[in-house]
């Protein structure tokens, strides 16, 4: 039943009917590249920042619960700053991706018709 219905669904199209009696319609995507562009770094900016800003809470909170730890007790392991640094580095990059996408798309389309030209 397995085999069937992954490797010959064709079949299965066929013998069930599936395909008939719709009406074929095409639907027009008249959508410029430079917004397909635009869209897509928003996102990816988008995505990189909401990734990135409960991370860096979370390490934030972690450095002043270790100062708090500190003051209380004389030895304390040595905290990893590393990761604030990486989470605020990543939240940075979303925002210019996010601001500065108009000047990025120009970019790609710049080395896109030089590219085309040679």
């Amino acid at each position: 039943m397995i085999y069937v219905l992954i490797l010959k669904s064709n079949w299965v199209i066929d013998k069930l009917n599936l395909d008939k009696n719709f009406e074929q319609e095409i639907l027009p995507l008249n959508i410029h590249r430079t917004t397909i562009l635009s869209i897509s770094i928003i996102v990816i900016g988008g995505l990189i920042i909401i990734d990135a800003i409960p991370l860096f809470c979370r390490q934030v909170f972690l450095f002043f619960q270790y100062r708090q730890e500190l003051r209380e007790l004389r030895y304390v392991k040595p905290f990893d700053n590393s990761y604030i640094f990486v989470y605020a580095s990543k939240i940075i990059i979303g925002l210019v991706l996010v601001g500065n996408q108009q000047t990025i798309i120009n970019f790609i389309e710049h080395k896109r018709k030089n590219k085309s030209v040679s």
